[in-house]
Parts: C-alpha cells; structure tokens; sequence
C-alpha cells in the first residue's frame, strides 16, 4: 500500500500532478515486480524503447513456458500488441523467430525483431523458486512405452527396463511408478552394480542385530522391506550375483523377506521394476542369469531408443540447459553453432554425458552465452557453416524426421518440435523441403 495523503491539501494544484505520476510510477514498480515474482518459472522478457531502461524500468513485460504459450503480459505490453496486432497472441512464436529470439540474451539488452523500435533481453526461468518444473521432453516412442509400462504394472506384474547406459531408464522408473497405483507408496532404488557384492546382500535383505562381525547392535531394514507398499527398482540387475538371483526369486514367489540372522521371514507387498544395460536372454543361456528369475521379471520388456534416435532431443537440449545452468547459478542461452554441434553428436554416453557437457558449458561460458568453443573438444564435431550444406545439416534432418513421424500434419510437428506453425514453415522453405501437400 503506498500513502500520499497530506494533513492539509497544497495551494499549488502543479504538486498534485507530481504525486499523481509518482503514485502511477509506484503502481507500475509494483505490478512489474509482482509480474517477476509470479513469473520465475518461465522465460521472461523485459522490454523498453531506450536501452538503459530495460533492466531497471522495463514498460513491457512478458512470459511464456518451454512450450512457447504466453503465460502473462503487464497491462503496457497488453495495450502495444492489442494495437500491433489487433488481438492478443497465444504464443511467443507469432510475435518473433525463435531462432532470433535465442539471440536476446541476459547480458545486455538487445533491439528486438518485430516491434518496431523497442530494446529488450530475455531470462530463463528461475528453477530455485518455481512451483513447477519445466515440462518433461518426450519421446513419442517413450511415451507410447510408458502407457502399455503403467497397464502392465497395476496388473501386478514385474517390467525390465532395457537401453543403453545413460539411456534414462531410472527416469523411466520413475516416472512409471508416479503414474501406477502405487504412486503414494516407497520408491527404492539399488544399483546393483555400484554397490559392493559383499554388500548388496544386507543393502536388499536388511539383517538383524549382531547377524555378522560389524553388524549395527540396532541391526538395519532392507530395501526389500523399506518398499513394502511401493516400488522397487534394481537397477543393472545383470549384475546381481547368481546366489543372491536364488534368494530374490523366493522372495518374489512367496512375497516374504528374511534379513540376515533373523529366525522367521516378514511379509511384503512390492512391485519390481528390472533396468539394465546388458542382454538378459544371453547370459541365460551362458548361465550367467537364472532362467526363472529372467521370466519372473521380464513380464514386460521394453526398450528405451539412445539419445541419438531420439525424436525430443532438441527439447531435452533446452530443459536440461536450464537445469544445469541452475545448478552453476547462471543464466545463459545456446548459440546456433553450439546448438547444431550438440544435436550432430552422437553421444555414446546418452542423456547422462548430455547433462555434463551442459554443465560444463555453463561453467565455461561467458556473457550469458554458450558457444561451440565452449563445447569438450570431442563433442565439436563438425559445425556446418555454409547454406550449400544446408541439405544434410541436423537441423533440417530433425525438421524431416518430426513431419514424418507426425505424418506430414504441420501442426503435431510443430507441437513436437516446441515451434509455431509459422516458424515451421519457414524452416521448410528454407531448408528446401517439399512436402506431400505442397507438390505442384
């Protein structure tokens, strides 16, 4: 609440018209900073017709979310585009070229493409403090696995989880558990090939006390025990030794735990979701992984695509930027080199070596702006440069593939892509790319 009143009115009318530009120039301080607070969990730009005025007394204000939907605009942005327009906008996209749009970034303010005169600069969303985080890349392959994973589960039956390392498949884990039945009980985890195999016998089983030399005298819950009513994940469970195989069947047959020492066994309720790296049906037949144990959790297998064939990859770019540049405590944008350079790499090491690059390019960067330089020497590659190389170029090979798995629909491509329609024509046109409606 802001006060202006006065014990007795002043004789000079001209003070009056002071306070009331002070009382509207306050109202406007608070309505922005409101709309910053409210807005920390989206992009957000700042925009002013002088340059020197948009970080401190920026009059137009917008956000938007990662799919590019306009989430809030200040009253002043709300008139200017009204009569640009004509209408109020739905997304980002009718008001620039993303791609242009990349370019404004949170060192300095910039003149902004398409409003004619204004200077802005562009934040990434505060991860620290929103409500929400960003929405979740997906593959529609992944997705689709999801779907059939949830069923299967809340069916009371075991899902193996098959990819290649860094593939995502506790991610995949995770998210299967919070869309089952069983989303308010445990998820437990055990990596069974991080954990010593001395070790991953009381880690799963618990024991009680004084069971072994070096035991707890309060003794300890195993992780079997501490799912009960939830989900249990094994990770690379092809690394679990062949003696502990035995006693895990038991206890998924019977539903029954016994920690190590302990006279009589413990009823469980749980949930087995498998994930590993390596070929399962293989070492059954080396003898290496007991055949029971494989058809008790290979109920339902499915198989999580690399990084490289993913179809979200530009999306998952982008969400894990943000991450990442949070956790270094900065902000910052992807340059066009830098972003062609990461969506050509073919990264063995899947979303995991995705989520360390990024993080050391924001440690490395400077000015807001990450660029190919900035990238390991060994995920540079080869950047195109030139418009003659524009017919196998990353960015029209991702283009190509979303309008053919969305079956040429604009729409849906561009909804996956996370551009406007008008973006995606353009992209088109540019990269020269004919398609079936256009012909003739």
């Amino acid at each position: 609440m802001v006060d202006v009143s006065a014990l007795q009115s002043p004789d000079d009318r001209r003070s009056q018209h002071l306070i009331r530009q002070l009382v509207e120039q306050t109202a406007r301080e608070i309505e922005n900073a409101f709309f910053m607070h409210s807005a920390q969990g989206h992009w957000v730009m700042r925009a002013h017709g002088t340059p020197g005025y948009v970080e401190s007394q920026p009059d137009y204000l917008l956000a938007w979310d990662a799919d590019g939907r306009l989430q809030a605009i200040n009253s002043l942005a709300r008139q200017r585009l009204v009569e640009h327009l004509g209408r109020l906008p739905e997304h980002i996209g009718e008001l620039f070229d993303m791609d242009q749009l990349r370019r404004v970034n949170a060192s300095s303010a910039q003149r902004l493409p398409g409003l004619g005169g204004l200077y802005g600069r562009v934040s990434a969303p505060s991860q620290r403090q929103r409500a929400q985080p960003l929405r979740q890349a997906q593959d529609a392959r992944i997705e689709q696995h999801l779907r059939l994973a949830t069923r299967v589960k809340d069916c009371n039956l075991a899902v193996l989880v098959q990819g290649e390392t860094g593939a995502g498949k506790e991610v995949f884990a995770r998210q299967l558990h919070q869309q089952s039945l069983r989303r308010d009980g445990p998820f437990v985890t055990l990596n069974c090939a991080a954990i010593p195999e001395s070790l991953i016998e009381s880690e799963l089983f618990g024991y009680v006390a004084g069971a072994f030399t070096g035991a707890s005298s309060k003794g300890m819950q195993g992780l079997l025990q501490q799912a009960d009513g939830g989900t249990l994940f094994l990770d690379e469970i092809g690394d679990m030794p062949l003696n502990l195989q035995t006693r895990l069947l038991r206890v998924l047959a019977e539903g029954e735990v016994a920690p190590l020492g302990a006279a009589r066994r413990e009823r469980v309720d749980i949930q087995v979701i498998c994930a590993t790296h390596r070929d399962l049906s293989a070492m059954v037949e080396d003898g290496r992984f007991r055949e029971d144990l494989y058809f008790r959790l290979a109920n339902a297998r499915f198989e999580l695509p690399p990084l490289r064939e993913r179809e979200d990859r530009l999306g998952l770019i982008h969400q894990l930027l943000a991450e990442e540049a949070e956790a270094c405590d900065v902000e910052v944008m992807l340059a066009d080199d830098a972003l062609q350079a990461l969506l050509v790499y073919r990264w063995p090491g899947n979303l995991r070596q995705l989520r360390q690059v990024l993080r050391y390019a924001c440690a490395v960067s400077e000015g807001g702006r990450v660029q190919v330089q900035d990238l390991p020497q060994e995920v540079r590659g080869e950047v195109v440069a030139s418009a003659e190389s524009s017919m196998s170029c990353p960015a029209r090979q991702l283009l190509l593939d979303a309008l053919i798995r969305h079956r040429w629909k604009p729409a849906d491509a561009a909804r996956a892509l996370g551009i406007s329609r008008a973006t995606l024509y353009r992209r088109v046109h540019e990269h020269r790319i004919e398609m079936p409606r256009m012909k003739g």
